[in-house]
């Protein structure tokens, strides 16, 4: 079996750091070091909309879990809400952190997670743009985040460990532990029972979720 190329997309000015699919596959998002977002239509290869902000650079994006909307963390630390379809901006608010790099949706699209590069993570309340809680301990570069498909934990992978916390308290719940070097990322199966792991170990891991 030989692999085929069936579309690639232009338009950014820089190179590409990331692209995605959205959940349902018809589109993908890509970032770029142009500082903007890109949204496309995967069937025609065209642009839907572009992302991009006035006087900052867009460092990450991610798709809500229904594809409509999108979220971007700027390098001001600015976090936007999008409207995928128009590439209007839906909602924006500024948090005051040094080295915010990232910022996902929970399933349902009412919390969001931010990380930094100085290991604080924290959950926020969509709407009224209130910290819901704050994951405190790490002093080390976080890596990833995933919220669980029930959206009742988080896991967050740092150095060489996986932990999974208790949205309802705040609290840590459990690590898991067996990487031998940095774990890069962490993500949930869907039916939220197991998590797998990738490390610069040279190795992806299975654990069991519940």
């Amino acid at each position: 079996h030989s692999s085929n190329l069936i579309k690639y997309f232009t338009g950014h000015k820089m190179p590409v750091k990331k692209a995605v699919f959205s959940a349902d596959q018809s589109f993908i998002l890509s970032v770029s070091e142009d500082g903007t977002a890109i949204h496309w239509e995967v069937s025609s290869g065209k642009i839907i909309s572009i992302i991009a902000l006035k006087n900052n650079k867009i460092l990450s994006a991610e798709y809500s879990i229904d594809g409509k909307n999108i979220i971007t963390v700027a390098s001001n630390g600015e976090v936007n809400i999008w409207d995928a379809n128009t590439g209007k901006q839906i909602i924006d608010f500024t948090i005051n952190e040094k080295g915010l790099n990232s910022a996902i949706f929970n399933p349902n699209g009412k919390l969001i997670c931010t990380i930094s590069d100085n290991g604080s993570v924290k959950i926020w309340e969509l709407n009224s743009k209130k910290i819901q809680s704050e994951l405190k301990g790490y002093t080390k570069f976080i890596s990833s985040t995933r919220f669980s498909p029930n959206e009742k934990n988080v896991i967050i992978t740092s150095d060489s460990t996986a932990d999974v916390w208790d949205l309802s308290d705040g609290k840590q719940i459990f690590s898991l532990v067996g990487h031998h070097d940095a774990v890069n990322f962490a993500e949930y199966s869907p039916d939220g029972n197991r998590i797998v792991t990738a490390s610069s170990d040279n190795t992806a891991k299975i654990w069991d979720a519940r």
